[in-house]
């Protein structure tokens, strides 16, 4: 899979993005007794979480349009919103009220989400 391809997501945050995007952690943030300090893990460029990783972006924004699909109102809009923001949200909850007021859209997490 080339670079390009690659798409991350955040383990404790909203970020998501391609691979280049991504930031790396501190080398001397994590001391683990017998292992070499210089690590670099990537992570979210905003708070440092750590990342999972997708195929590829179109994988991300399939998965995100069946969302949409099951009834998530506004979803793709949050979600592509999310990406462009430049910042993340400890969680899409707390995203929700600022997508609102900077885009004048309601959005919801799922079918059930009020």
């Amino acid at each position: 899979m080339s670079d390009a391809a690659r798409y991350c997501y955040s383990a404790a945050c909203t970020w998501h993005g391609p691979i280049d995007s991504v930031g790396l952690t501190d080398p001397e943030a994590v001391k683990i007794p017998g292992l070499p300090t210089g690590h670099r893990l990537p992570c979210c460029p905003h708070c440092g979480s750590v990342l999972f990783e997708i195929e590829s972006a179109a994988k991300w924004e399939k998965s995100v349009a069946k969302a949409e699909e099951a009834g998530a109102v506004n979803y793709v809009a949050f979600i592509e919103w999310l990406r462009d923001c430049g910042r993340c949200f400890e969680t899409y909850e707390n995203a929700l009220p600022v997508f609102a007021k900077k885009t004048g859209l309601q959005a919801t997490l799922g079918a059930d989400s009020e």
